[in-house]
């Protein structure tokens, strides 16, 4: 069992290595998870929880002592507690108030959240004749979900852009194919039908549209679909307008 002296109950952010010790045991005990050094590196400092150089030298230490092993999983080091490190977790976690903990925690979420999101969205950004573009192309488990190609009259807009659909991308796809597959009627759209374009591949159907205003595209879309009868459904509330997409869309990605 590790012995931390004059450790005060008032502790809030860890000022000393023993009290981040404590945090950084408990969290990953709670999280139940091996974490590579940068993604713990993100949760611990992210937040401005712990200190840069503290951090690197609990991190030093907890190796050291044994509290802290590296694993390497499919060629790559994570950091997992070892049965001591468990041990000192669970009976000095109390020392450490739970505000402080939970925070800790939901650090941890985010960053894993975020990680999942980067490795489901794929983003670029290209300048063009009328702007830059920015292209976003969402799977899930390896299934194309959607390509979404919006302009953006700025650089920073675009970057922004960008940081918004990794974000959040349940959000964004929702926000796209939630009114398509309603079915709700466009009333504001020009009367004439938009040019939707259906190809199928097989494993899954492509269902592809522009939103073009004053002559210049501001989105291109395209929605796959698990079989011709779902991309024609997709198809023929596409080509009822865009408008409203792209006005939820738009407001999504620059709020």
């Amino acid at each position: 069992m590790f012995a931390y002296p004059n450790i005060k109950p008032d502790v809030f952010n860890p000022r000393e290595v023993y009290e981040a010790k404590l945090l950084i045991a408990h969290f990953l005990n709670r999280i139940d998870r091996p974490c590579t050094p940068d993604q713990l590196l993100d949760i611990a400092t992210g937040d401005g929880i712990i200190d840069y150089f503290l951090y690197c030298e609990t991190i030093s230490q907890m190796l050291n002592s044994g509290m802290l092993q590296e694993r390497e999983i499919e060629g790559e080091v994570y950091y997992e507690l070892t049965e001591d490190g468990k041990q000192g977790a669970d009976d000095f976690k109390r020392i450490i108030p739970k505000s402080v903990r939970d925070r800790f925690f939901d650090s941890g979420l985010r960053v894993f959240s975020q990680q999942k999101n980067e490795r489901l969205t794929k983003v670029e950004i290209s300048k063009g004749d009328l702007g830059w573009n920015v292209d976003c192309t969402l799977t899930d488990s390896g299934v194309r979900l959607m390509r979404l190609n919006m302009l953006a009259d700025s650089e920073d807009l675009a970057d922004y852009m960008k940081y918004s659909m990794i974000e959040d991308p349940s959000t964004l796809y929702s926000t796209v194919i939630d009114p398509l597959l309603g079915g709700e009627e466009n009333t504001e759209c020009d009367e004439r039908s938009l040019d939707v374009s259906i190809c199928d591949f097989g494993t899954d159907c492509e269902v592809a549209c522009d939103f073009i205003k004053d002559e210049k595209k501001l989105m291109s879309l395209s929605l796959f679909a698990p079989d011709h009868e779902q991309a024609e459904l997709i198809g023929r509330a596409m080509s009822k307008g865009l408008d409203d997409i792209y006005k939820s869309v738009f407001e999504l990605l620059t709020k």
